[in-house]
């Protein structure tokens, strides 16, 4: 397949992705009322670049064990809530089928005034009703408690690639060259601060919910240590990159007992998006970029993308 091909729909892939991610954060500022300021401001600064030092200060503000402590609190109260709704949805079926039996065995018709004033004060103290409406208030705090622990899980996530394994990975992944410097030496790291998360969260579905956030973190560095002009990347090196997502992807899978497959390909697949472009020479990328942008399909919309100072890569 000519380079510049591939490179075309390495740009259609990754604009794919990128309206994906578009959307995923339109969802979420619906649900912007949850407190949660202070992990949203974070996130949006460490998309996609390495944190300055006034965010690395904010990370630091807020300590491994005290979030662990918010998530696994949170997580307690949403299965409390869980429980309860339960419960009422319990007494309501009963006194549902209490008002059915009693009415089964009415035998004489009350006077008009009385029939009117039975049914107004049924309507109103009725247990079935008090139990729909608290529901659905407990089913609203649920979804807010749902809400306040996915920011609590991007928060964490965020500190433990940007803040602790920021030398490790950030700063030493592939450097001075992919050979002397590879992923597993990142994934030790990340394993052992994993290890004190899951000893501190008894929650399996809070764990799950974490690590997956983790996992799309540590994509995201990669990321940008793989556009970073920095790093010299050349074709001979596409393969143990490749051999590096795949152990990431091991790595977060954990024989089945980890993340799901499915989520775990579905976040990794942008680092795989990328592997094209870093086999294409900056000549056939910069060629492949006019051509998107022709189409309309490249970032900067339709015509007046640079060409210029592209990155080399392998190829010619």
């Amino acid at each position: 397949m000519p380079q510049t091909t591939r490179a075309s729909q390495g740009f259609d892939a990754l604009q794919a992705l990128q309206d994906s991610r578009s959307s995923q954060a339109s969802q979420r500022s619906r649900h912007s009322h949850v407190s949660a300021s202070f992990c949203t401001p974070v996130h949006r600064a460490f998309r996609l670049v390495a944190p300055a030092q006034r965010q690395l200060t904010t990370l630091e503000s807020h300590s491994l064990d005290a979030l662990c402590v918010r998530l696994s609190t949170l997580r307690s109260a949403h299965d409390r809530l869980h429980g309860l709704q339960h419960m009422l949805q319990a007494i309501a079926d009963t006194a549902a089928n209490d008002n059915d039996n009693v009415n089964d065995t009415d035998t004489e018709a009350p006077n008009d005034n009385t029939a009117n004033a039975y049914a107004s004060n049924a309507a109103t103290i009725s247990p079935s009703t008090a139990a729909a409406a608290v529901a659905a208030d407990i089913a609203a705090a649920a979804a807010a408690l749902r809400d306040a622990m996915r920011y609590v899980c991007e928060y964490t996530a965020l500190k433990l690639v940007y803040q602790r394994l920021r030398h490790s990975l950030l700063l030493g992944l592939y450097l001075p060259s992919v050979s002397d410097a590879r992923l597993a030496v990142s994934l030790r790291d990340l394993d052992l601060e994993l290890g004190v998360v899951f000893h501190a969260v008894p929650s399996a579905e809070a764990r799950v919910q974490l690590v997956s956030q983790v996992l799309k973190a540590v994509v995201e560095a990669m990321e940008t240590v793989l556009t970073d002009p920095a790093r010299a990347v050349s074709t001979d090196d596409i393969g143990k990159i490749e051999a590096d997502i795949a152990l990431l992807c091991a790595f977060f899978d954990a024989e089945g007992s980890g993340v799901p497959k499915q989520t775990v390909d579905a976040l990794v697949s942008p680092l795989r998006a990328l592997l094209p472009f870093l086999d294409v020479s900056s000549d056939d990328l910069a060629a492949a970029w006019q051509e998107a942008s022709s189409r309309g399909t490249c970032g900067g919309g339709g015509g007046g993308c640079d060409t210029g100072g592209g990155r080399g890569g392998g190829g010619s």
